[in-house]
């Protein structure tokens, strides 16, 4: 046989070969090929599932899966898998749970009360404290004593923690609140009270309608209408009149004016206060830039202002987690100093290991560019957080005292029996009588 001809054969042989490996393998072949070859990787591992609570479903999962997709592939043993619970959801997770099912790890940017405070109740979550003083890379003494204190239960434990916070808080200008000690419920309502007397429109800023200016009531002044961790509520007694009838004088829909100016409003004294959430050194940095002197007062209580904090990133264990020791693993990514970012622009709170509290406060001494805040139309720079600013923060932090803990359906209930109160179809005093009835039979199916 020929040189040429032997060649042609191969090369018809090779040709042929490639015609048909082409036809048997297709692109779902392919696929299924490395899905098989995943699962064979994964086969070896245990597997835990992580059940992510999707209040703000596309920033939570974002977040919570970066740690999940770092930990599968750096873990030889492990494999977390990942679902998801929102809504009508929620019903079936406590169900779970409850029956000594469930995800090994529960995990929720914001703290859902009405998920996680029966299953503390019922000790379905497991005390993270023991894993704390076992695990060499980490100390109590990272996070900051008082809000470490504040996440822990009334007997010691740690049912849940998280690795940021916000501090909801009210500000006003020295000249019309100075003392925050004397901020009781008594002053604060008297102070609205007296101003919309005086013939302030909007003492709780312009943009507060009466809805909003009961929603802020209900969810963070504690005026003693519900004992949530014994079921209990009492919403037929006069704060409660009291505080329907005073937003009856407020708008029932906000409309802004373009040149309204915060600035004017709050240095004029038009208004008396302002609800800030502060959830990085920046927003001290702006109130700076635009009050001035202007005093952090906390939340009206019966003892005073005080300082609270809405937990950002919780995450916790189950009870009934056959690797639970595997699920610390996974936990304690959350509290090592990787955590969270030094970058307050890509972080969703303040952080609660003071490591990364200060090189935030670093990073917003000395970032480059600044903020602009639009007030009635003017463009007004937000300079660098200045030492004084930085100082200020710590301050509010050091006097943090308790979790704020907003429920989100009770506070739901009692504003959808506003409407007929506000149209003039029902007293007060009704109003408290559902929202009553309601509320209690929340509580009781809950507990």
């Amino acid at each position: 046989m020929s040189i040429i001809k032997r060649r042609i054969i191969v090369f018809i042989t090779v040709l042929l070969a490639t015609i048909l490996i082409s036809c048997g393998v297709n692109d779902s072949d392919d696929e299924s090929l490395k899905e098989n070859n995943v699962d064979a990787l994964v086969s070896d591992k245990t597997i835990l599932t992580l059940g992510i609570i999707d209040t703000l479903p596309y920033y939570t999962r974002d977040y919570a899966t970066q740690f999940v997709i770092q930990f599968n592939k750096g873990n030889e043993n492990y494999h977390i898998e990942v679902v998801t619970y929102t809504g009508d959801d929620l019903s079936r997770l406590r169900t779970e749970l409850m029956s000594g099912k469930g995800p090994d790890i529960l995990y929720s940017l914001y703290y859902d009360s009405s998920t996680f405070t029966p299953l503390i109740n019922s000790r379905l979550l497991v005390d993270l404290l023991p894993f704390f003083d076992a695990d060499p890379d980490i100390e109590r003494e990272d996070f900051f004593p008082k809000i470490f204190q504040a996440m822990q239960s009334p007997d010691g434990s740690l049912y849940l923690i998280a690795n940021q916070f916000w501090i909801p808080t009210l500000i006003s200008k020295p000249e019309i609140f100075s003392d925050s000690d004397s901020f009781t419920n008594t002053k604060f309502f008297d102070l609205i009270h007296s101003a919309i007397d005086d013939g302030m429109f909007y003492p709780m800023g312009a943009e507060w309608s009466r809805y909003d200016f009961l929603r802020f009531i209900f969810s963070y002044v504690d005026l003693g209408f519900i004992d949530v961790d014994n079921g209990v509520s009492n919403f037929e007694s006069q704060a409660f009149y009291d505080y329907l009838n005073l937003a009856l004088t407020l708008p029932i829909e906000v409309t802004l004016d373009p040149d309204f100016s915060l600035i004017a409003q709050m240095t004029k004294g038009e208004q008396i206060f302002k609800f800030v959430s502060i959830q990085d050194p920046n927003i001290i940095a702006v109130y700076d830039a635009l009050l001035g002197d202007y005093i952090i007062i906390g939340i009206p209580s019966d003892e005073g202002g005080i300082h609270g904090v809405n937990t950002v990133s919780n995450i916790a264990i189950n009870a009934n987690s056959d690797n639970q020791d595997a699920a610390w693993l996974f936990l304690r990514r959350f509290l090592l100093p990787g955590g969270v970012p030094v970058d307050t622009s890509e972080s969703a709170g303040l952080p609660v290991r003071v490591d990364i509290f200060d090189k935030q406060i670093q990073f917003a001494m000395t970032r480059v560019g600044g903020i602009y805040f639009n007030d009635a139309g003017i463009q007004i720079k937000i300079d660098r957080l200045t030492e004084e600013g930085a100082q200020r923060l710590r301050e509010v932090i050091d006097k943090i005292s308790f979790l704020s803990r907003p429920n989100d359906t009770i506070t739901d209930i009692i504003m959808e029996e506003l409407p007929p109160f506000f149209a003039g179809n029902r007293s007060a005093e009704e109003v408290a009588r559902v929202v009553q009835n309601r509320v209690q039979k929340y509580l009781d199916e809950r507990n």
